[in-house]
């Protein structure tokens, strides 16, 4: 199977899925990591993430964000930065980033969590401004933007991925050679060039170190869908 960040996240979000990603599922590999970048209208005269977070403070009720669905990674990181930084800002859900962005483009609403790839476009044609990325590294299509920890913002370091998974009843030996032979596969050019179009980080681990990121992620998004009371609509 593959999937991405949600499968270890929809348990939580539905209450009543019908699968257990740690029971029913073996991991084979992760193959790539993806970030999110959050924009704001270009007309807008707050300039960085720092005076977005100071200028939501100061005028509670009166900002909303976007996101590309309720429980989405961007929704559920947003959630814990208003509860760390104590803002009153409001949600509005999308069903999916292109109606969202269209929303923003037409002053519909001031800005929210967009792929690179999108906000990039965007950028580049003088419609927002990119204030910060989640994650460790910085966009390679974003450059001159900060990671939200660069800005000094903690917690958003955390981001998507893509991977693959099999049955809970695969052997060791089997998740091992789909692993090695999917990671061999990755390395061919047109891969690498297509994932790169997309902005996907490529990374392929063994199943043993796939299993472990699926487990501690488990427990930062489980705790923010609990804390917040998050279901998926």
């Amino acid at each position: 199977m593959f999937t991405n960040t949600s499968v270890i996240q929809a348990p939580a979000l539905y209450g009543n899925a019908t699968y257990d990603p740690f029971r029913d599922l073996t991991p084979i590999t992760q193959l790539g990591t993806v970030a999110i970048a959050f924009a704001i209208r270009t007309e807008s005269p707050i300039r960085d993430i720092g005076d977005y977070l100071r200028t939501v403070k100061a005028e509670p009720g009166k900002h909303a964000y976007s996101s590309y669905g309720v429980g989405s990674s961007a929704h559920l990181l947003m959630e814990g930065l208003k509860d760390r930084y104590g803002l009153d800002l409001t949600h509005v859900a999308y069903k999916g980033e292109v109606p969202a962005m269209q929303d923003v483009l037409a002053n519909q609403i001031e800005g929210g969590f967009f792929s690179e790839r999108l906000a990039a476009a965007q950028q580049k044609a003088g419609s927002v401004r990119a204030l910060a990325v989640t994650g460790a590294l910085r966009s390679t299509i974003l450059p001159e933007t900060p990671t939200f920890a660069e800005a000094g913002i903690a917690g958003m370091e955390t981001v998507g991925w893509y991977g693959v998974l099999a049955s809970g009843r695969t052997s060791p030996v089997i998740a091992k050679r789909l692993s090695r032979d999917i990671n061999q596969a990755m390395q061919r050019p047109e891969i690498q060039a297509r994932m790169q179009e997309l902005v996907i980080r490529p990374t392929g681990t063994t199943p043993e170190e796939f299993g472990r990121l699926m487990k501690a992620e488990d427990k930062i998004w489980k705790g923010l869908i609990t804390k917040f009371g998050i279901k998926a609509e």
